[in-house]
């Protein structure tokens, strides 16, 4: 085990700038990966919180499973009421089994 200690303390000491080279593009990578998660966070805190005047809907409604018989007739029987001026139903991207429908009410 020493002897592995002495070699690695060589090698540093023989080229450091390698060394500082690389410890710099692990901090670069790190801070790049962390950056870009805080900004996917924050993008979409600020899209769920905005998502009413996005969607220009007073009442959202979704639904993680398919949509059973007695949820679909109750949400036809709104759609259908003078009340609505706006119907609009979208995909979650790589969600094929979430939809999110949204009503406009005067």
């Amino acid at each position: 085990m020493r002897f592995i200690l002495n070699m690695a303390w060589r090698e540093t000491r023989a080229s450091w700038f390698r060394l500082l080279l690389f410890f710099l593009c692990i901090a670069i990578g790190v801070g790049s990966m962390v950056s870009l998660r805080s900004f996917t966070q924050n993008l979409r805190a600020s899209i769920l919180r905005e998502s009413r005047s996005l969607v220009a809907a007073d009442v959202r409604v979704e639904n993680a499973q398919p949509w059973k018989a007695e949820a679909r007739a109750i949400l036809n029987r709104y759609s259908a009421s003078s009340l609505v001026t706006a119907h609009t139903e979208i995909q979650v991207p790589g969600d094929f089994n979430r939809a999110v429908s949204a009503w406009k009410h005067r």
